[in-house]
């Protein structure tokens, strides 16, 4: 049976998720294929194993997906979550960002049922395991959001976008960026639901205090 080094996994998965973060995916996915070709053989039932061949998975699944692959990225979402499971239970952290991951794929394809379940399910485990303030349990609310807009459940959709600016102005601060950003989504759902104008009266505030820059849209993936 093939052997895994942890060490040289993690060193290999760190240098595929900075060719990442430059902007360079070909090559990203690349490194994670060769990694995840070179361990096809490895059997993940050592949880450190399974959390690192995980990662693997996770992480070239989101590059997939950064390149408009979604099938090729809910088959390593698919991997992901059950090497998640293996590692360290169905409830982990692990588990739930996969699941999240997967369901924003599913959204992409208008496989709305799918996605609304595994969001529903991820979210509840989530803010019985994490919390209500913890990032996995915002991120699944933000895709949420994505997902009752797709639906054209507008109400649903300004529910949990409106909840997750709340937590995270409560958890992190008014002024924080990624509460901004929370409320900037807030805005966003407003607008396309034909509650406010072009302009959100963030962007105002924003504009006044002369830093200006356009509202951000609504991630696909936290």
């Amino acid at each position: 049976m093939a052997t895994l080094d942890p060490v040289l996994t993690a060193i290999a998965n760190n240098l595929a998720a900075s060719l990442a973060d430059s902007g360079r995916l070909r090559d990203s996915e690349s490194e994670y294929d060769e990694l995840l070709t070179k361990f096809s053989s490895v059997l993940a039932h050592d949880a450190e194993i399974a959390s690192a061949i995980r990662a693997a998975h996770h992480n070239l699944a989101t590059v997939r997906a950064e390149l408009g692959d979604i099938v090729g990225a809910i088959r390593n979402y698919d991997i992901a979550i059950q090497l998640a499971e293996v590692a360290h239970g169905a409830e982990s952290p692990d588990a739930i960002e996969s699941t999240v991951g997967l369901a924003a794929c599913y959204v992409e394809i208008d496989l709305l049922d799918r996605a609304d379940r595994l969001l529903n399910d991820a979210l509840q485990t989530a803010e019985h395991v994490l919390g209500r303030y913890h990032p996995l349990t915002l991120s699944a609310l933000d895709q949420l959001t994505v997902l009752a807009l797709a639906q054209r459940n507008y109400a649903l959709a300004s529910l949990c976008a409106e909840r997750a600016y709340s937590r995270r102005s409560d958890s992190l601060g008014r002024f924080h960026t990624s509460t901004l950003d929370a409320m900037e989504r807030v805005a966003s759902v407003a607008r396309e639901s034909g509650f406010l104008s072009a302009v959100s009266p963030t962007q105002k505030r924003w504009d006044q205090r002369g830093r200006g820059g356009s509202a951000r849209n609504i991630p696909l993936r936290s």
